[in-house]
């Protein structure tokens, strides 16, 4: 374990409490002058809100909200998502250590969760903007009963539960945009990666792994500019003191049930009444094929439903969708 990290165990354990400069330095096997820097990287690299004091030492306040695996579990009322709980400071990708993780037989369950991600990825390979402490970042590890019309599916599923969640908790209406967006007020809260590893031999699917990242206190100052506009968190959007560890543990009670209820399609209605595209006209592209009409509603296996102009219904399985600038300049 990295100095600064074990340094972070150390004052969130003993979070509310002072811990001198000097029994922290005992403890990790440094000098002072060592504690005293990785302080300042635990500031200032990962926004870690440590109190300090010339008499008393350093103290993380007890009501920060901190993403702790104690605090996960005590709130989890699922049978199997979550029982196994991975927690790091940052990493790369929480897909790519769920991945990781999958590669070397990890269960069922499987939950990876960060402060940060150095390298967070959306879809068509973009970045996914996730600054340390200031959102929730996690991935989902899905072993059983896998079939490939599940992949959007599952998605569904992710983005029903985190806007259950939201709206639970802090009673903000949210919205699905196709596929794999949770909005508020037409700006972005939630983005949604799911990816599948195959087995070449059978053609099966080996795993799934689900990655959720939700803006919970970014602003418009700390977002990049091309951002402003699109983006929002749960923070910005009203909602006070957003317990992080509260909200991963409410989104996965949430998500095991509706994983469940994937062969009765019980995503389907709440996926339904939220989507904010359904009634609009769009651009969609599949492929490198533009299309232009208006949606008429989702399938039952979560495909779009995309009347043209021309009077012919298009399913898309996949693809991208952004309102056309008619609907858009009309909102």
């Amino acid at each position: 374990m990295k100095r600064k990290e074990a340094l972070y165990a150390i004052l969130v354990e003993h979070a509310g409490t002072y811990c001198s400069g000097e029994v922290l330095a005992q403890q990790l096997g440094i000098s002072r002058a060592a504690v005293w820097k990785a302080v300042q990287t635990l500031r200032t690299e990962s926004n870690v809100p440590i109190q300090s004091h010339a008499k008393l030492g350093y103290c993380i306040p007890k009501d920060a909200d901190l993403l702790l695996e104690n605090a996960v579990r005590q709130r989890l009322q699922t049978k199997q998502l979550g029982n196994v709980l991975y927690h790091h400071t940052t990493v790369s990708s929480t897909n790519t250590v769920c991945k990781q993780l999958a590669a070397e037989g990890a269960a069922h369950g499987t939950v990876v969760m960060a402060d940060g991600q150095s390298a967070g990825r959306g879809r068509m390979g973009r970045t996914f903007y996730s600054p340390v402490n200031t959102g929730l970042y996690f991935s989902v590890l899905l072993r059983e009963h896998l079939v490939m019309p599940m992949a959007q599916q599952v998605t569904c599923c992710a983005a029903v539960a985190v806007a259950e969640a939201i709206e639970a908790l802090y009673q903000l209406p949210a919205q699905i945009k196709w596929v794999n967006d949770v909005l508020y007020q037409k700006k972005k809260l939630c983005g949604i990666l799911t990816e599948a590893a195959w087995n070449c031999e059978d053609g099966q699917m080996d795993y799934m792994v689900v990655g959720i990242g939700v803006n919970v206190r970014q602003t418009a100052v700390t977002m990049p500019s091309e951002l402003h506009g699109i983006v929002s968190s749960l923070e910005e959007s009203g909602c006070k003191q957003v317990n992080r560890s509260e909200l991963l543990a409410e989104i996965l009670n949430r998500f095991e049930v509706q994983i469940e209820t994937l062969p009765q399609h019980g995503f389907l209605e709440a996926y339904r009444n939220r989507s904010c595209l359904t009634g609009e006209r769009v651009i969609a592209w599949r492929g490198m094929e533009q299309l232009e009409g208006v949606v008429s509603g989702i399938a039952e296996d979560g495909a779009l439903l995309l009347q043209l102009d021309s009077g012919e219904q298009v399913v898309l399985q996949s693809g991208e969708v952004t309102l056309h600038p008619q609907a858009a300049s009309r909102r």
